[in-house]
């Protein structure tokens, strides 16, 4: 079913159908699978075909991160980092960033880097350089300009 469900979201060999999508999202990810319940939260968070609603996303990247998921774990903490659904919490944010990053998502990584380099009392420019380090050595180019520009 997820598999269908993702050639419907993602336009692989039929058309885009985030209705249909979604349909076939349901029963999987009601029965706990992390990678469906992914994929319905970007459908909620960025409304495709649905009303968006962030409240809803953030609580299926939540199940889903919770099994692991490393990309919900990133959409979680930028969640939190921004209050999209939720309370704005720095804490929390980095968490879940922190878990994404551990499993090696550079996209993580960078978000990670880019909080410590602009967190006001909380700034650590060293700890900014080590995550920016890490995504660019995967090939982040955000990072990789960021690097540059601290070492300017």
């Amino acid at each position: 079913q997820c598999n269908l469900a993702i050639m419907y979201h993602n336009g692989q060999g039929v058309n885009i159908d985030y209705e249909k999508a979604r349909g076939w999202f349901q029963t999987p990810a009601s029965q706990g699978h992390a990678e469906s319940q992914y994929y319905l939260g970007v459908i909620y968070g960025k409304g495709q075909g649905v009303k968006q609603d962030y409240i809803k996303a953030g609580k299926l990247y939540y199940k889903a991160a919770c099994q692991g998921h490393m990309i919900s774990q990133y959409n979680l903490g930028v969640m939190f980092n921004r209050g999209q659904g939720m309370k704005k919490n720095i804490v929390k944010a980095i968490e879940w960033l922190l878990k994404a990053s551990s499993q090696g998502y550079a996209e993580a990584q960078y978000y990670v880097g880019a909080i410590y380099a602009t967190e006001g009392l909380n700034q650590d420019l060293m700890k900014a350089r080590e995550f920016y380090l890490k995504a660019a050595d995967q090939g982040n180019q955000d990072a990789q300009c960021c690097l540059g520009v601290m070492y300017y």
